[in-house]
This record gives structure tokens, C-alpha cells and sequence, in this order.
């Protein structure tokens, strides 16, 4: 299956009302991926449907941080939640930080005046996993690693929120989707069994952008 390379991004987003999905080609030269021959147009199609358009930018915490709230909003195009886990047909995404927030403000500024599916975007943030509430993404960030269990089990009893997280166990320990970064780029894992359990379904264009999962099989999938 194939992994995606994503360049870290710098933090100018696209301003509301721009025609979305434009690279430019100094983006364009900042995407790596790798993937079998027969995937390489696919997944270059894929990228192209949803990256942000955003120029390359050397590593550091702030531009780590612009770069995954980017993925949050796109990760919710490629997720279908049950009719359940909204209130109404107008009920917004609610977008959850689990306990200290690394993203000073990013993730608002990405989601604002944004929609999917004609839903808007709430960001919400939980100070322990006792307080953790409705959402439907909630991001775990590695600062809470010693809690990330528990920030899992919490988010299982709620209504089908994507968990996302940025540590080497967080699929391990039940979450769904997990950052990494290698050569200063932001990759991703995905662990489909923990998403399907939930009642989630996550599209197959953003299953061939990711790698396995730890301990698992293809696109996350148990051996």
C-alpha cells in the first residue's frame, strides 16, 4: 500500500474564498511519496484532491503544528461518521484537543470558515480524559503520552470520535491515526480495525496515502 511523504508546510494558509485544491509548483516540488509504479498516479491525483496549498518550510515546532492541523481538516473529507454522532444535518465537526494544546492557535485559523459537507468546525479542548467530551476528531498530542490510554478508552464511550494522536504507540494502544515524522516530513499510520469498531469509515483514497499501522497488516488492517 502506498505511503505518502508530506514536506512540512509553512504556515500561510489559504485565505477564505480562494479556489481550494490549487498547488502551486513550488508546492508540487515539495511533495514525496512513495508507492508502487502502478500507484504513483493515483496517488499523486489523491494528494493533489486535498493537500493544502502550502510552500515548504524547514522544521520546527510552529510548522509542525500548522502542518497537523491541515491534515485534521482534510482527515474529516475522508471520514464518514454515523448519522448518530450529529445532532442534526447542520451540526458542525467538533474538533477536540486532548489536554495541552501544541497548536497556539493554528487550529483554529485552519477550520475557520471552513466546511465539509456543509458542516462547520468547533474546536474544543478537554483538560483530562475524565473531562472529555462530545467530538468527533480528538487529537492527542505526544505531551500526553503517559495518558494516551486513557484518553482512548474515554474517547471509545463517546460518540464515534476519530482519535488522532503523534506517538510510536498510540495504535497500539487502540488509537486511529498516527503522525510521525521522519526526514522533517509528516507521515501517517492507520489502524482501520479501531476505526471500523467505532462505526467510522474511512475512504480508500486516504488509505493509499497511509502506512501500516504497528502491528499490523496493509492500510492498517490486522496480518
Amino acid at each position: 500500500m502506498g505511503q505518502a511523504d508530506v514536506a512540512l508546510l509553512s504556515a500561510s494558509h489559504r485565505p477564505a474564498g480562494h479556489p481550494p485544491n490549487r498547488l502551486t509548483r513550488r508546492s508540487q516540488a515539495a511533495l514525496r511519496w512513495k508507492a508502487p509504479r502502478p500507484w504513483r498516479a493515483l496517488v499523486a491525483v489523491a494528494l493533489a484532491a486535498w493537500l493544502p496549498a502550502l510552500p515548504a518550510v524547514a522544521l520546527d515546532e510552529r510548522g509542525e503544528y500548522e502542518v497537523k492541523a491541515a491534515f485534521l481538516f482534510h482527515f474529516a473529507k475522508f471520514v464518514e461518521w454515523p448519522q448518530s454522532a450529529f445532532e442534526g444535518p447542520d451540526a458542525p465537526i467538533v474538533v477536540a484537543i486532548a489536554g495541552e494544546d501544541p497548536f497556539q492557535g493554528a487550529l483554529e485559523r485552519t477550520v475557520m470558515g471552513k466546511t465539509v459537507r456543509g458542516r462547520g468546525f468547533v474546536v474544543e479542548r478537554f483538560r483530562s480524559p475524565d473531562e472529555a467530551g462530545h467530538c468527533h476528531i480528538l487529537f492527542v498530542p505526544s505531551i500526553e503520552a503517559d495518558r494516551q490510554a486513557r484518553w482512548i478508552e474515554s474517547a471509545a464511550g463517546l460518540a464515534a470520535p476519530l482519535t488522532v494522536g503523534e506517538t510510536d504507540s498510540f495504535t497500539g494502544d487502540g488509537g486511529m491515526i498516527a503522525f510521525t515524522i521522519e526526514d522533517r516530513r509528516v507521515r501517517f499510520a492507520i489502524a482501520t480495525g479501531a476505526a471500523e469498531s467505532a462505526g467510522l469509515r474511512i475512504s480508500s483514497r486516504l488509505l493509499a496515502l497511509a502506512r501500516p499501522a504497528s502491528g499490523t497488516g496493509p492500510a492498517g488492517t490486522k496480518p
